[in-house]
């Protein structure tokens, strides 16, 4: 995955999680819904949306994933799009997500392995502090960990933009300034990705 790609994707993400709820035009049934001319809808991001036309909930769940919803809901079109409107199903944001999980899925896998081996250990003894599935990186260090991440695995770049900007459990700041990686949270995201959801049929471009 590029950064162009990972921010066609994110920027929208990001909006439909909330952020900017000001602009959102109303809800009906499954859908949020947003003037067509508004900026979430609009160039790039509308690309991104006509790409989910006429495609069914359900096309992105695995079996496991099905039982949670009622049968309208996972046979609902994840976006419909006429004149004046754009609609939105209410999931968008949590396939969004869970695709960019899936796309960078073994840099994760890398990282989860990394943070927790002996070179990361070694390279900053006395630096960091591991406890109930969390590493806190103290903040004079944490520059210098995240450029070890990058110069070991592919695209931690945009691993850590993924979930800095989308999540606020699996990377924060702690009332010390430290850096957070909640390993926990990293993980059930990956195991959530491979029991509930299927990519395998769909590329954004």
């Amino acid at each position: 995955m590029n950064n162009d790609l990972m921010n066609k994707i994110s920027l929208p993400l990001q909006r439909l999680n909330n952020r900017y709820s000001f602009m959102q035009k109303g809800i009906k049934g499954f859908y949020n819904q947003w003037d067509k001319n508004g900026t979430i809808v609009s160039g790039q991001n509308l690309d991104l949306f006509q790409q989910f036309e006429n495609i069914q909930y359900r096309f992105f769940l695995k079996d496991a994933g099905i039982p949670e919803f009622s049968e309208d809901y996972v046979n609902a079109n994840v976006v419909l799009i006429d004149d004046n409107t754009i609609s939105i199903h209410q999931e968008t944001a949590r396939i969004l997500f869970y695709y960019l999980v899936n796309e960078l899925k073994n840099s994760i896998i890398h990282f989860l392995k990394l943070i927790d081996g002996e070179a990361f250990a070694s390279r900053f003894v006395g630096s960091y502090n591991a406890q109930n599935n969390k590493v806190h990186i103290h903040p004079q260090i944490a520059d210098k960990v995240l450029a070890f991440f990058d110069a070991n695995i592919a695209d931690f770049k945009l691993v850590f933009h993924l979930f800095r900007e989308n999540d606020t459990v699996a990377i924060s700041n702690d009332y010390n300034g430290n850096l957070v990686f909640n390993i926990k949270a990293i993980q059930n995201y990956l195991d959530n990705n491979e029991k509930y959801y299927d990519y395998t049929n769909f590329k954004i471009a």
